[in-house]
């Protein structure tokens, strides 16, 4: 594992964490697949008309009561940075067991295969379910410290991006528009946004076996065939579903 601490020059913002104003320490596996991070968030859900950004804050206060939360799954390599990220209606053990072994199945479709998966102590992830399906399928499971998130340091940023950059980006008139906008931020996210952390460029280039290390590229036909089971998946879901909506960036 190689780790790049701070040198003795100032830091400068960049190299500061937003809420504490603590220097960051980075870290960085030396191969993809040696590490995975793992967690849900939980955005409010958008009433039909939109939120207080639609109607007015006054407005928007009696909409918003009793419309529920979305809970996006979200998975990341810890060297490659390609995301796979699913938004489901709850946060169970069974959903994210079910979401572990699709978020594989995307990693090992891309050429990376997962070894080591860390995640918090949230209840899904401390289930007897969640253990035995890592165990079974030969993963190493690795829990944070109680109370440090920047442990999984990773996946809680590419969710506050994904917050700060869709979620409460738009002004929505609903939750499935916010929804239908989710693949287009996540491609962006994967494969045009710069990060910090690896020097303003998007991406972390992956080795190909037949030679040196190559950039990437977007997935045409998978992502297409994979999008298109989605939306009618989600179709015939409806709101109730569990799988509400699924989007997966391929890397090829």
């Amino acid at each position: 594992m190689a780790i790049r601490f701070p040198t003795s020059r100032p830091a400068r913002p960049t190299h500061l964490d937003r809420a504490t104003g603590h220097v960051i320490r980075r870290y960085e596996r030396e191969r993809p697949g040696e590490l995975g991070h793992v967690d849900i968030k939980k955005p409010g859900s958008i009433p039909d008309g939109g939120g207080h950004k639609v109607p007015g804050r006054q407005a928007g206060r009696k909409t918003r009561r009793n419309v529920g939360y979305s809970y996006p799954h979200t998975a990341v390599d810890d060297r490659s940075r390609p995301a796979c990220s699913e938004i489901h209606a709850d946060e169970k053990k069974e959903t994210a067991v079910a979401f572990r072994q699709r978020a594989r199945a995307f990693f090992t479709d891309a050429g990376t295969t997962v070894e080591r998966v860390l995640a918090d102590n949230g209840s899904c992830y401390r289930s007897r379910d969640w253990h035995h399906s890592l165990a079974a399928a030969g993963i190493t499971h690795e829990r944070t410290r109680p109370h440090r998130p920047r442990t999984n340091g990773k996946v809680e940023r590419f969710n506050r991006t994904l917050l700060d950059e869709w979620a409460c980006a738009g002004s929505y008139r609903s939750d499935i528009e916010r929804r239908e906008a989710f693949p287009g931020r996540l491609h962006s996210c994967s494969h045009h946004r710069g990060h910090t952390a690896l020097a303003g460029t998007p991406r972390k280039p992956r080795p190909q076996p037949d030679g040196p290390e190559q950039p990437a590229r977007p997935g045409g036909a998978h992502s297409r065939i994979r999008l298109a089971a989605a939306e009618a998946a989600f179709a015939a879901a409806g709101a109730e579903g569990s799988a509400i909506f699924l989007a997966t960036e391929w890397w090829v």
